[in-house]
């Protein structure tokens, strides 16, 4: 059985539609999309890359890629729901003693991506965080932690729903060390590293969920002869272990949410192991299912969904494929066959139980909601014949208010045009007072000029009469 580094995303739209990327190493970064029944043909987003790529959805449904080109820069490729554009954003002049690692994350609606940058020259990882803006610009970078490592260092990065970011990585100390930080965005600044388990060889798969405040943890401790699978839940620093399994070659392990239940599930010698719990973490089924595998390949497929009530019961960051084109989840839910075959267990009589009163408290639900409707139905009946008395008053009163307003606005109409008519009969009038004004003054001026004039005449008269009575 091999499983495969290759980088596999699912990515759904708030629509249902859902979207597969894949790296092929003749063909670049590919994807597929299946949207109503059927899968399309596969497309190529870029042959320029190198199998190193992330890829998120956006709350609009916007899908973003990011990839390492083939000269070590970082490319964000963006798909509005029409075409592909993409931008260079970071540049890498020295692959050859930096190699680059990343993984980007959607956070408070803000593009956020962790690096893991292995300098080959002193053998050091440093991994740092930073922030994508509208323009595609990158922020200055964070620090999370310098660590002495000669490859990249794994690590897993949520968001939460605090508006903390999350990130679970292990580091060497002198020992292996597996914990997490937290970057606080009010103060811009990553916490402290708080240890979940330490060990002296390296925690080689381990996968988190947090869930209502509370942390759960699933990993692999690899011992000198003997590999133990431990889950860890709880909020810090009380938390609570419980050894799952122990087996030599334990090769990889995940876990699910759905409906409160948790589910772990682990390989081995190419079988899948199951382990459950209906309490929250407190206690898992001790003896755990398992099935054979038939398929070779096994690939791991990061999962983001914007479909609403896909996220609301099921909760779950990573599956496990083994066949890329089909899709086909490495995941089993056949519980009853599990706990027929332990039915002597007293243990799993506990599950039948449990089950049992799930039914049985859903019945009396489904029987307390139809005993509802059925009141509701009743009282729709005695109350419908009152209420289309009402309508018919009601659509009477419309009727009469309908043909006063009718009445209203044909009266408003003729109004209208009186006072229109009226307007133009006052303005004829005004004209008219204005030209009989302007003949006022033509006139006034005509009497005044008269006037002038008859004085001028007097005055010769008189100066006549006076002459010819002093010289008479």
């Amino acid at each position: 059985m091999i499983i495969s580094d290759r980088n596999f995303y699912i990515i759904k739209q708030s629509d249902g539609t859902t979207w597969n990327f894949f790296y092929n190493k003749d063909e670049g970064i590919m994807y597929k999309f299946f949207k109503e029944t059927t899968w399309s043909d596969h497309h190529v987003l870029t042959k320029k890359a190198l199998n190193n790529f992330s890829a998120i959805i956006l709350p609009d449904d916007s899908i973003v890629i990011l990839y390492e080109n083939l000269t070590g820069g970082l490319v964000l490729s963006k798909y509005n729901n029409k075409i592909w554009n993409e931008e260079q954003i970071m540049k890498n002049s020295k692959r050859e003693i930096f190699s680059t690692y990343f993984k980007a994350i959607v956070h408070n609606n803000e593009i956020n991506i962790i690096f893991s940058i292995l300098n080959k020259k002193d053998n050091t990882v440093t991994l740092f965080h930073q922030i994508v803006d509208e323009k595609n610009n990158l922020s200055d970078p964070k620090m999370i932690e310098k660590i002495k490592n000669d490859h990249h260092i794994s690590f897993n990065v949520y968001s939460l729903q605090n508006k903390e970011l999350f990130i679970l990585y292990q580091r060497f100390i002198g020992h292996f060390e597996l914990g997490y930080k937290t970057f606080n965005v009010n103060t811009k600044k990553w916490s402290n590293f708080n240890s979940i388990d330490t060990n002296v060889s390296y925690f080689s798969y381990y996968s988190a969920l947090i869930v209502n405040g509370l942390l759960n943890i699933l990993y692999i401790k690899k011992g000198k002869n003997i590999d133990n699978l431990i889950y860890v839940h709880g909020k810090s620093p009380n938390y609570k272990s419980i050894e799952l399994f122990k087996g030599i070659n334990i090769e990889l392990c995940s876990f699910f949410i759905v409906y409160g239940q948790i589910w772990c599930y682990w390989l081995k010698d190419k079988k899948i192991y199951n382990s459950f719990s209906i309490n929250n973490g407190i206690n898992f089924s001790s003896y755990p299912y398992e099935q054979s595998l038939n398929s070779t390949y096994i690939f791991k497929v990061i999962y983001i969904s914007n479909k609403l009530e896909k996220i609301k019961n099921t909760i779950f960051n990573e599956i496990y494929i083994t066949n890329y084109d089909d899709i086909k989840y490495l995941i089993f839910s056949n519980i009853y066959l599990y706990i027929k075959t332990n039915v002597k267990n007293s243990e799993y009589l506990l599950y039948i139980e449990y089950y049992l009163t799930e039914i049985c408290e859903k019945v009396l639900f489904y029987e307390k909601t139809l005993k509802q409707k059925e009141e509701s139905i009743i009282q729709i009946k005695y109350t419908l014949p009152k209420q289309n008395f009402k309508l018919l008053c009601i659509e009477k009163k419309h009727e009469t208010t309908k043909n006063l307003f009718n009445k209203l606005k044909k009266r408003n109409i003729e109004q209208e045009k009186e006072i229109v008519s009226l307007k133009n009969e006052l303005s004829k009038q005004e004209n008219r007072i204005l030209s009989l004004l302007e003949e006022i003054k033509n006139l006034q001026l005509n009497v005044n000029d008269l006037n002038s004039q008859l004085t001028k005449s007097d005055n010769s008269l008189l100066k006549k009469i006076f002459k010819n009575k002093h010289f008479s």
